[in-house]
């Protein structure tokens, strides 16, 4: 199963950016999500469009002490508490989000709180979009 899942990251989308949109750049970083992925999580005693998943691509500007060049990352967001948590990350040598994996995380991290003007709120305004995905909007 896990096998199949990298594999599917790996060559679901051939190129880096093929069907990516970008969302942020900052100093280190340029970040893209995936459209085509973005789903709702179904969870009991849940409010109506709470938590919902995403991927995120970032290219880095320059490579980590590790040796990888880009980051594909899958979120979790709970739109109502304006929180975040990572799902899974993995970690590629090339600059292309492709390639040999350099590390892999697939354990969710705890709950964190979003700070304003971040990519992160910028990536949780993608995946909480519309009036029925966010109590701030």
């Amino acid at each position: 199963m896990q096998k199949a899942l990298i594999a599917l990251l790996l060559f679901g989308t051939s190129a880096a950016h093929a069907g990516w949109v970008g969302y942020a750049e900052t100093n280190s970083a340029e970040s893209f999500y995936d459209p085509v992925n973005i789903r709702k999580t179904v969870a009991l005693f849940e409010k109506s469009n709470q938590f919902w998943q995403i991927w995120s691509l970032d290219l880095l500007k320059q490579a980590a002490a590790d040796g990888h060049q880009s980051e594909r990352t899958q979120y979790e967001f709970d739109c109502f508490a304006g929180q975040a948590r990572i799902l899974q990350r993995l970690s590629f040598a090339s600059a292309d989000g492709s390639g040999r994996v350099v590390q892999k995380t697939q354990q969710a991290s705890p709950w964190l709180t979003i700070s304003p003007n971040t990519a992160l709120q910028q990536l949780q305004n993608v995946a909480c979009r519309g009036s029925n995905r966010s109590a701030s909007h």
